[in-house]
């Protein structure tokens, strides 16, 4: 949970950052979820970003493509769903920035972004389950004002 606390206060710091480097923009941020990994989840529907470097990323096991481009795929994929909660991850030597711009891209199509740590993906991946550490999210999905 300590690594989890960090890795809220080094994203706010990084959003921060970048939204005081642009004047003409007003301040905004994410609202991020830390995904766990139950013993028993729903559908098994899942949708995972994953940044994988070089500025590419891909959703679930479909092949790679430039990050610009997975807000318009997501789209696609979640089109007719109630629930669109996708969750983030990124390989191991992908830089924090390319993480963070797959996090904006993914964040415009999404109600709910929830980010996958070292140790929920090792749970998950024992378990074949994920879900946010929010249950329901009500109060996160209502706070996107869509």
């Amino acid at each position: 949970m300590q690594n989890a606390a960090l890795v809220l206060v080094a994203l706010a710091g990084m959003l921060s950052a970048t939204a005081c480097g642009n004047a003409k923009k007003p301040a905004t941020g994410l609202l991020v979820d830390l995904a766990t990994a139950p013993e028993h989840c729903g559908d098994g529907r899942n949708i995972v970003a994953i940044a994988v470097g070089q500025h590419r990323a891909r959703l679930n096991a479909e092949t790679d493509m430039p990050i610009e481009r997975i807000g318009k795929r997501l789209h696609e994929v979640q089109r007719y769903r109630a629930e669109k909660l996708t969750y983030v991850t990124a390989e191991a030597d992908v830089p924090w920035g390319e993480f963070l711009e797959l996090v904006d891209r993914v964040w415009s199509e999404s109600d709910l972004v929830s980010l996958i740590t070292p140790k929920v993906k090792a749970l998950a991946e024992q378990r074949i389950c994920l879900a946010p550490s929010c249950g329901q999210c009500e109060m996160l999905r209502r706070s996107r004002g869509r």
